[in-house]
């Protein structure tokens, strides 16, 4: 599974929009406070 159907399934699934990336992918500005909010799968 893509990464773009990932993300269209589990939209679907809960009614809501995401974003879904890596710990990697995220800039290191922002990192901290995306991982604190995040939830992991």
């Amino acid at each position: 599974m893509d990464r773009a159907t990932l993300i269209l399934d589990l939209e679907r699934l809960l009614k809501r929009s995401l974003d879904v990336a890596s710990e990697r992918g995220l800039r290191r500005v922002v990192r901290k406070e995306v991982l604190k909010d995040a939830i992991a799968l």
